[in-house]
């Protein structure tokens, strides 16, 4: 199947990824097994990852993309997570094929410093939007969030060179929570 999604979408060999079904068909011919159906099968797996509650473009995104897929496709190999992965990127990022991907109604951000050489979070932000009003927290305690008074959140998206938070995924800010709880604090496990 590897070699299938890198024939149909030409990864590796160009920046741009193809849907190039002959070369599908040719492999098909060489290896005389039924490629094209088992790839359709694929390809709607793919293309069905949520990924809703995660900031595009971001430095995790294409993360947590190859885990949810890997979820849904565990027969899949590392290279075609990534031939995939690229294909679902460049539609939506480039092409804007199918619509554009929406932001979610909560998003959340993280403030990190570095602590025995790791990058561990230390603040959590939270932007609230529900189609009238857009509204910034901070995380003050457990389930305690606070308005954003420093606004924060509003110059990070403003102003996105001179911004001190990143991104981060609903399971992240849920996980900075129970850190939070336990008042012990560590690189972020979850995607």
């Amino acid at each position: 199947m590897t070699e299938a999604i890198v024939a149909f979408t030409g990864y590796g060999t160009s920046k741009r990824p193809s849907d190039d079904r002959e070369a599908v068909a040719l492999l098909e011919q060489v290896r005389g097994v039924p490629l094209l159906a088992a790839l359709d099968s694929v390809l709607a797996d793919a293309e069905s990852v949520d990924l809703s509650d995660v900031v595009i473009p971001s430095d995790t995104a294409g993360e947590v993309y190859r885990s949810r897929l890997h979820e849904a496709r565990p027969d899949l190999s590392d290279t075609a997570l990534a031939a995939l992965s690229n294909r679902w990127f460049y539609r939506r990022l480039w092409l804007g094929l199918p619509a554009p991907v929406e932001r979610p109604r909560v998003q959340y951000f993280a403030r990190f410093s570095t602590e025995n050489g790791a990058r561990v979070p230390w603040a959590l932000y939270r932007r609230e939007d529900d189609g009238k009003a857009v509204v910034d927290s901070v995380l003050k305690d457990v389930g305690t969030w606070r308005e954003d008074r420093n606004r924060v959140v509003w110059s990070s998206l403003t102003n996105a060179l001179e911004t001190d938070i990143e991104p981060i995924s609903a399971r992240q800010a849920a996980e900075f929570e129970q850190m939070v709880a336990k008042r012990s604090y560590h690189p972020f496990t979850a995607p």
